[in-house]
């Protein structure tokens, strides 16, 4: 979703559900949801260049994490965030 708050200013949100079933296998669940200021000419989606300032908090259950435990779910962890900054452009 994107929301003009300004001339030049957008405020973005973002929300995933993933879900993995394989055969005989517990259901893998991930979720994510994403919030970010964006940047840029006006405030249309479709506009580009756009710099964006963002936060993510991500979810797993169980099952995601034991069949991850070399990658996301290291150690077990159920739980992850991510910060950044994006620029985004067209031609």
């Amino acid at each position: 979703m994107s929301y003009g708050v300004a001339a030049n200013v957008k405020l973005l949100t973002e929300i995933g559900l993933t879900s993995r079933d394989t055969d005989n296998q517990p259901l893998q669940r991930l979720n994510k949801a994403t919030l970010a200021v964006a940047f840029s000419p006006n405030t249309d989606f479709w506009t580009r260049p756009e710099l964006r300032v963002y936060a993510s908090h991500f979810t797993w259950n169980d099952a995601a994490a034991q069949a991850n435990l070399s990658g996301f779910a290291v150690g077990g962890r159920t739980h992850a965030a991510t910060v950044g900054v994006q620029i985004e452009a067209w031609w």
